[in-house]
């Protein structure tokens, strides 16, 4: 029977089932999420470097769209793009296309509309300074269905937030890879929050292409800039007009 206790308590410590969604924290960070939903970026600008082993930048690639309101939509528009190394890319472009048509009014997230099957969070007792804020960190894992590769997708890492108030302030995932030839795929998503709200503010993806004996490195930063209040138009006075 001591035995079955301590097994249980060890268990317990470990969080090894621990889902800790319910935590007040966790709650706080959710209504933050919600309140704040309403703010659209209105300007994203992506920047794609490409590296050697050696840390070489060989090709340099930045795209800027911004957003803004019709009607009861966020629509896209493609304002520039240029490239070091590369071949600048156009409106028609396949990527162009994806930051285009992502959905604003609906950004998937951790504590908002998420869409993600599995979610197990665990509240660890590590506490960490993030921008002067003492920060809970909480663990999560969960599964995601990705189109291109036919596959659920398994994703996991650390959010942290703020110990008193459950701003979430960084969160640091990783991702399993669609394809074989990509590596060490880990996505970081920098908040910010002030007067003015609480949106995202950076989302830096990292991964390694391994092809035979070519290896490269590829980073993809995002910069979401401009933030503006989406305020959604009166059927009624649509009607009117």
């Amino acid at each position: 029977m001591k035995r079955i206790l301590l097994f249980l308590i060890i268990l317990s410590y470990l969080n090894i089932w621990a889902d800790d969604t319910g935590d007040l924290l966790w709650q706080k960070a959710v209504i933050i999420a919600k309140e704040n939903s309403h703010l659209i970026t209105g300007e994203l600008e992506q920047v794609t470097k490409l590296t050697n082993k050696k840390g070489k930048v060989k090709v340099e690639e930045t795209i800027l769209i911004t957003y803004s309101q019709s009607g009861n939509d966020v629509v896209g528009r493609f304002e520039s793009s240029c490239s070091n190394g590369g071949k600048p890319v156009g409106q028609d472009d396949e990527r162009i296309k994806s930051m285009l048509e992502e959905d604003m009014l609906n950004k998937e997230a951790l504590f908002l509309n998420f869409k993600g099957t599995d979610l197990q969070v665990t509240k660890k007792p590590d506490i960490q300074e993030i921008k002067g804020h003492q920060c809970q960190r909480f663990d999560y894992e969960y599964y995601e269905y990705d189109d291109e590769s036919n596959k659920n997708l398994r994703y996991w890492g650390k959010v942290w937030l703020d110990n008193e108030n459950g701003i979430p302030l960084l969160d640091e995932g990783n991702l399993e890879s669609p394809i074989k030839m990509m590596k060490d795929i880990t996505i970081a998503t920098f908040y910010h929050y002030g007067e003015d709200g609480w949106y995202i503010d950076e989302v830096n993806t990292s991964f390694r292409i391994s092809m035979l004996i070519i290896s490269a490195y590829t980073t993809i930063c995002r910069y979401y800039r401009n933030y503006w209040e989406f305020i959604p138009v009166d059927s009624e006075m649509q009607e009117s007009d």
